[in-house]
């Protein structure tokens, strides 16, 4: 297993993504495996979205990890096909999504 990307909530390697702090209330992480992996977009968080959201849900159905995010301005939703979404705010935006367009999961905004 090869480790493309690390940080204490997110660590994404050549077989998936793992999605630490997930699962309310004992925070159990969150495995998806690329084969799993639909599609994953970008978007702005935003007080509408998620931005003041600690974990849980927020107005969509994307459920976001234990992660105290105030500071960011940027999240990334992974659809696996499921009806709720993992949505992660990462702390380098721009490694996971160059991760992401090479593993050909990302869609175009």
């Amino acid at each position: 297993m090869q480790t493309l990307y690390r940080e204490k909530s997110l660590l994404i390697t050549d077989e998936g993504i793992t999605i630490f702090k997930y699962y309310f209330p004992l925070g159990q992480p969150k495995k998806i495996a690329w084969n799993q992996v639909k599609n994953i977009k970008q978007e702005p968080l935003t007080l509408f979205t998620g931005k003041l959201r600690a974990w849980g849900m927020e107005l969509k159905p994307y459920w976001f990890n234990l992660d105290w995010r105030a500071a960011k301005d940027q999240m990334f939703v992974i659809d696996s096909g499921g009806f709720f979404k993992a949505a992660i705010t990462p702390d380098n935006v721009e490694a996971v999504k160059k991760v992401f367009e090479e593993q050909g999961k990302l869609r175009p905004s």
